[in-house]
């Protein structure tokens, strides 16, 4: 009697599982054309800064970019870096992403199951607003992007190592690389 009941059980859970874990799919998940938006892409509004944006096909000899700072070090404790950007041809640019993003060198990014850690570039949670994400902007032949830390997100600091601005134009990413101090 007992082996009957356990069996009818085993088969109820088996056979429940099945069925309402195909219902769940087809119950809970809107079709494709009611989830996708129609009013284009908007950024995850949790984790905005992790945007990477698509790069158009451009005229690639209009490019020859070049990314400037000031100084190669800065203190833990600045106020503002200004990321002057270049195109060397004299040509105005597309603006894929109207932002300055931030990135900093960690020697443990990306840790895989039972292997060691590999190291990566990981973007910080830098986000000035929804402008940052506007795409295809012109700009002048030059530009020049502010970084202010205040609008580091969640409790985020420059402690000191190797970071990185990107900016993402018409022929891809450019970065600008520069150390942090105590």
């Amino acid at each position: 009697m007992k082996r009957r009941l356990l069996s009818f059980l085993l088969l109820a859970l088996v056979l429940g599982t099945i069925i309402f874990s195909g219902c769940r799919e087809a119950q809970c998940s809107p079709p494709p054309e009611e989830s996708e938006s129609t009013t284009g892409w908007e950024p995850d509004r949790e984790r905005p800064w992790n945007f990477t944006p698509t790069i158009g096909e451009r005229n690639l000899e209009d490019y020859d970019i070049e990314m400037t700072l000031e100084a190669e070090t800065y203190p833990s404790t600045v106020d503002e870096i200004r990321v002057h950007v270049v195109n060397r041809t004299g040509k105005t640019f597309v603006l894929e992403a109207a932002g300055l993003f931030v990135e900093k060198y960690d020697t443990h990014a990306f840790w895989t199951y039972g292997l060691e850690a590999t190291a990566g570039w990981v973007r910080l949670p830098y986000y000035t607003g929804y402008f940052m994400y506007q795409k295809g902007g012109t700009a002048k032949d030059n530009i020049t992007f502010i970084f202010d830390p205040e609008y580091l997100q969640e409790n985020c600091e420059l402690t000191p190592g190797r970071y990185r601005f990107v900016v993402f134009l018409g022929d891809g990413p450019h970065y600008a690389y520069f150390e942090i101090t105590e």
